[in-house]
């Protein structure tokens, strides 16, 4: 096998995340977590989580996230759309990624933040619909 052939095999291995090390955590393996038990960790107890693209992230260890911290409105809510839109307009921390068209720029926002939180924080659970939000 050449070099150049083994070079870009281990280029495609880590772009698709087949690497162990590498993968991103899956959500099969994780607890799951809804919106309503999420907002329990909102930093009122010493605990902030947040949600962002399907996954929720321990940032307790960040006073940013704690009660009066700059990030404090995201502790407890899904993140999701408001970092992916930039925006600290409470309007996006209620919305689902159902509720709005989502754009390629979106799209590519969105998993920008995410990695950012894979790589900074412990992910805790998957975020999953409640029941109600089934219906």
């Amino acid at each position: 096998m050449s070099g150049k052939y083994f070079a870009g095999l281990v280029l495609v291995a880590l772009l698709s995340g087949s690497i162990l090390g590498i993968v991103s955590v899956t959500s099969s393996s994780l607890p799951k977590m809804t919106r309503e038990e999420l907002a329990k960790y909102d930093g009122s107890n010493g605990k902030s989580y947040l949600a962002m693209g399907g996954l929720v992230f321990d940032v307790s260890e960040s006073p940013n996230y704690q009660k009066g911290g700059g990030y404090s409105m995201f502790a407890g809510k899904d993140a999701t759309l408001a970092l992916g839109k930039m925006s600290f307009d409470p309007q996006w921390l209620e919305l689902t990624e159902d509720d709005v068209e989502m754009s390629e720029g979106l799209r590519s926002s969105i998993q920008g933040w995410k990695e950012f939180y894979e790589e900074k924080y412990p992910v805790v659970a998957e975020l999953v619909k409640s029941q109600k939000q089934e219906l």
